[in-house]
């Protein structure tokens, strides 16, 4: 059992830190798991953000789910959007490492990547170097650079040859909902210098004024899987 697009959307929102824990849904809830000293789960130097969160039914632990936050500091994460494509974003290899550890401590439990904006970029990522399926949001892309040069660094691959298997792998275990009018989207589909969202895309449809104006939005993305974002405001 994997989470749902509507799951892993309230997760996604969650991991930002403004919305209370009840929004989490189908089991969810915040991980009481360990993972050890090397997970970093939160950079403030950098503006990296994350959470593992995990799913109980019946009282045991089931799957795990690991989202990473998206463009929360326009003035921290907005330096990591135009760096990543370079390779060059902080942000992106502290998620690839802390993606590889989690993945490596779960072994064949279940584990799905999510996130928004940046976060979704870095959901892909992880992906990516873990094999492990992704569910991002309005995603920014990640470009061949940050492949190669986290797949050439991961832990759990070998140098030069690692960097052009991230670089060249196929994107088929990530799922990318990108709402009709998203900005991010929109440019990094016209621009030739900015990669394009990865995985497999669906077109979320905008149902409200302010999904029209502000497609970007988690909290509008929410509100197009069912999930009213101000009951859950902090």
């Amino acid at each position: 059992m994997k989470p749902t697009p509507k799951e892993a959307a309230a997760m996604a929102a969650h991991v930002y830190g403004d919305k209370k824990d009840n929004i989490l849904i189908g089991g969810w809830r915040v991980s009481q798991r360990d993972f050890g000293s090397n997970v970093q789960l939160e950079d403030k130097a950098s503006g990296f953000k994350s959470q593992v969160y995990e799913r109980v039914v019946d009282g045991k632990v089931t799957e795990y789910a690991y989202a990473t936050a998206g463009t929360e500091d326009l003035a921290k994460d907005g330096v990591a959007d135009v760096a990543q494509p370079l390779g060059a974003s902080s942000q992106y290899s502290l998620s690839a490492a802390n993606a590889t550890e989690i993945s490596k401590q779960l072994g064949d439990t279940e584990l799905t990547y999510t996130g928004h904006s940046l976060g979704g970029g870095l959901a892909a990522l992880n992906s990516n170097l873990t094999r492990r399926e992704a569910i991002t949001f309005n995603a920014a892309g990640v470009g061949a650079a940050t492949k190669f040069l986290n797949g050439k660094n991961n832990s759990d691959m070998k140098g030069w040859f690692g960097g052009f298997t991230a670089t060249f792998r196929t994107e088929g275990l990530i799922n990318a909902y990108i709402m009709k009018t998203d900005p991010l989207n929109i440019a990094q589909d016209k621009s030739l210098l900015m990669p394009d969202v990865n995985g497999k895309r669906h077109t979320v449809w905008p149902t409200s004024a302010s999904s029209v104006y502000n497609g970007h939005s988690m909290d509008n993305m929410l509100k197009e899987f069912g999930i009213n974002p101000k009951k859950y405001a902090k």
